[in-house]
């Protein structure tokens, strides 16, 4: 998708910057008409482990779904891709204290995302487990 220096300092910036780098119809399409959702920042972001922010779009029609990632490389170059191996919620960041008051950092959801994070170490069995008590 590409690269580039921004400054990104709000929910905005942020999916306007991803917005102005795509360059795929349908994940576009995705992000300007469908669902939106700023799952918050991220400590470490696969394949390259660098810290950053993810973001989901869902279409309106259809059941694509993306993520894309947005990463802060040395310099502030901001590097964008379609994140492909799930959403790392062990590395997320937005319960830190110091975040609390960022959306861009805590997220849309930060309740729900808390709740990924907990469970993120969880393996299946003990989630089916414990929704059996």
């Amino acid at each position: 998708m590409g690269s580039k220096r921004v400054c990104i300092h709000t929910r905005d910036d942020l999916i306007s910057f991803i917005e102005d780098s795509i360059n795929r119809r349908g994940m576009l399409r995705a992000f300007t008409n469908g669902d939106v959702e700023v799952l918050g920042g991220f400590k470490s972001i696969p394949p390259r482990n660098l810290p950053g922010w993810i973001v989901e779009a869902r279409h309106t029609v259809g059941y694509a779904k993306y993520h894309v990632a947005v990463t802060v490389e040395t310099g502030g170059i901001h590097r964008i891709w379609n994140l492909v191996t799930g959403v790392p919620w062990d590395q997320w960041i937005g319960d830190n204290e110091a975040y609390q008051n960022n959306q861009l950092m805590t997220g849309d959801h930060p309740d729900r995302y808390k709740e990924y994070k907990d469970d993120a170490g969880t393996s299946p069995e003990e989630v089916e487990a414990e929704g059996q008590r």
